[in-house]
């Protein structure tokens, strides 16, 4: 019994320990594109809160060249960011970052109304959307089964 104890203990510290090594490498190497939570508010990098951890990880090991060949995925800035990360880097990284809470964040130039229900847009001949749809003939009929 006591030996399942010591093997528990040291399986938590080991397991906080790759955690803490985790969040290191986070906030040292990927905070300054990626944003220290993961949420990045640069268009450029993607959001990777809270995306699924096997994703991460795959993503990751494809920006590294292994065994003297190139990757599979090839980009100037990555590439060189997961050169000197180990398998078990990249788990611990994917898995700080699946546990992030991602932040949603509106869309750049559109102005947000009070109501999360936006009138319609009308134009000359009816809702912008029946127009798009439809071409720009689009209109209602002379007579409406409501008047």
């Amino acid at each position: 019994m006591k030996r399942a104890w010591v093997v528990a203990a040291a399986f938590l510290v080991a397991t906080a320990s790759a955690q803490d090594k985790a969040q290191g490498i986070a906030g040292q190497v990927c905070a300054a594109c990626h944003a220290p939570d993961g949420n990045s508010v640069a268009a450029a990098n993607p959001k990777i809160a809270g995306q699924i951890a096997e994703y991460l990880q795959k993503q990751l090991r494809d920006f590294k060249a292994q065994s003297g060949k190139k990757p599979l995925r090839e980009s100037a800035i990555m590439n060189g960011m997961v050169a000197n990360l180990s398998d078990d880097d990249m788990k611990g990284l994917a898995a700080f970052y699946a546990g992030q809470a991602q932040k949603p964040a509106a869309a750049a130039g559109i102005q947000r109304t009070e109501s999360p229900r936006a009138p319609v847009a009308m134009g000359r001949r009816g809702p912008a959307s029946r127009r798009s749809s439809h071409g720009s003939r689009a209109s209602l009929p002379s007579t409406s089964p409501r008047s």
